[in-house]
């Protein structure tokens, strides 16, 4: 875990000025790198430290004059304790504020009672996220086991491509085309026989049923031949009344066939649908099942795979674009959120977070690269079932990122946080985790002015700053 070496640095630019202090035993040698133990360390700086002026180089000085690791352990042996006693505690419990001075051993302590206490926890579930199966713009979190995520997210995209692939060539074959025009046939040949028997009893009585661009409307007919109006005007007044009487009693029943007519082209686009959903299912089944396969025994992966193929078949059928001649886009199904793919840790996570704004804490809905909606995770998520450690003066730089943490401590979950201009939400995930604050006395007032209950969210307390070890 890189936040365990956090104070690292500072070791590292202390030690760097002695890299000129090797004498001339160490041109011979086949490295330049050289292994001491603490202890050992010192002995060395002083035997070679001093220079012809009797002074020590600054940086091994300093070195010298501060407190040692071993010296800080043994003065804050109490301290020590009751922080490894908070830290055993169980998570989503009391968290822990770590109160002390820079120098003071706190973070150190902290990550390494942290790292200890985790190794012997085991790792967390893992969350995957997909499309809800009731709105696309809604994501839904399912648990899987640890060390699975990654591996099945990135299977579960792969098969959605490849059925995706799979389906526009199956519409672009000839055989698809034959059927679409077979239900195209059928429902014209439908709509013909709706009218055909008034037609007919219409031309019985000299009046033609004519379908035009508006709908079907009566006219009169004389010899096979619709009259003009000039014409039928012409015709005895009594003749006139005779063939509108017989029209008006046509036109009920034409219009109780108009009414009846968006059954039919409500059949047909349920056929039109069903032929969609069937090619859709042949695209689609071939790989989910080969993933049910890889697969077998894990819950979580069985009813991610049925939703999997339930949103592919629905996505294929609805609007049913792709057979205009549109390709198929169903984007990225499935995002892995949780511990992060290089983690893949057999333990329960420690983090250190650096950054500390609402979306890098709580995850962030956006957009990829090629515009396909993504889900980056916060460190919540890849510390939820272990501990996450923060340093109270990265919180108090905004309000607003400690309005995010507490609000997922008040609700023991955690939400990612859409991307200006996603209109796509996510259900929370059930949060088990510990915080360890570490602050000094000015961070955590700066926080108390943010918010004057954030005490009741830590109440148990670690003081180091009277446990220094003499300089």
């Amino acid at each position: 875990m890189a936040g365990a070496f956090a104070d690292a640095p500072e070791l590292s630019a202390a030690t760097s000025g002695f890299e000129s202090l090797t004498d001339a035993s160490s041109a011979v040698a086949a490295s330049n790198v050289v292994a001491l133990s603490p202890g050992r360390l010192a002995d060395r700086i002083t035997e070679i430290g001093s220079d012809k002026a009797g002074t020590l180089p600054a940086a091994a000085a300093a070195f010298l004059s501060g407190p040692r690791q071993h010296d800080l352990a043994a003065a804050n042996a109490d301290v020590i304790a009751a922080l490894r006693q908070a830290v055993a505690e169980p998570l989503n419990g009391a968290h822990i504020l770590v109160l002390g001075e820079p120098g003071s051993g706190r973070r150190a302590s902290a990550l390494r009672i942290a790292s200890e206490r985790a190794s012997g926890m085991p790792a967390p579930d893992e969350w995957i996220y997909t499309t809800g199966a009731d709105h696309a713009s809604a994501l839904q979190p399912f648990a899987v086991p640890a060390g699975e995520g990654a591996r099945l997210t990135h299977d579960a995209n792969a098969a959605v491509a490849m059925s995706a692939a799979m389906l526009e060539r199956l519409v672009a074959s000839d055989d698809h085309k034959i059927n679409l025009d077979i239900l195209e046939e059928e429902h014209r040949h439908r709509q013909d026989r709706v009218f055909e028997t008034l037609k007919r009893r219409a031309e019985g009585q000299n009046i033609a049923l004519v379908k035009t661009l508006e709908g079907f409307v009566l006219a009169p007919m004389h010899e096979g031949r619709v009259v003009r109006s000039e014409v039928f005007r012409a015709l005895p007044e009594s003749l006139q009344r005779d063939v509108e009487a017989k029209m008006t009693a046509l036109e009920s029943e034409l219009q109780a066939l108009v009414v009846a007519m968006p059954e039919v082209e409500m059949e047909a686009h349920y056929k039109t649908t069903a032929l969609s959903r069937q090619v859709a299912l042949r695209a689609v089944k071939p790989n989910v099942s080969a993933l049910r396969g890889a697969y077998a025994g894990m819950d979580a992966a069985t009813a991610l795979l049925d939703l999997l193929e339930n949103q592919f078949v629905t996505r294929a059928s609805d609007g049913v674009h792709w057979i205009a001649g549109e390709p198929f886009h169903p984007g990225r199904t499935f995002h892995a959120a949780g511990a992060a793919p290089s983690e893949a840790a057999a333990t329960a996570p420690v983090v250190f977070a650096r950054h500390v704004a609402p979306a890098d804490l709580c995850g962030e809905i956006g957009r990829d690269a090629a515009g396909t909606v993504a889900l980056r995770s916060g460190h919540l998520m890849h510390a939820n079932g272990g501990y996450l450690l923060i340093e109270a003066w990265r919180l108090a730089t905004e309000a607003r990122n400690w309005a995010a943490l507490s609000a997922a401590l008040e609700t023991s979950s955690v939400t990612p946080e859409p991307a200006p201009g996603v209109a796509v939400t996510a259900a929370p995930v059930p949060l088990s985790i510990k915080v360890i604050l570490i602050a000094d006395h000015a961070s955590w007032a700066k926080l108390e002015a943010i918010d004057p209950g954030i005490s009741q969210h830590f109440p148990t307390v670690v003081n180091f700053e009277s446990h220094r070890a003499p300089a």
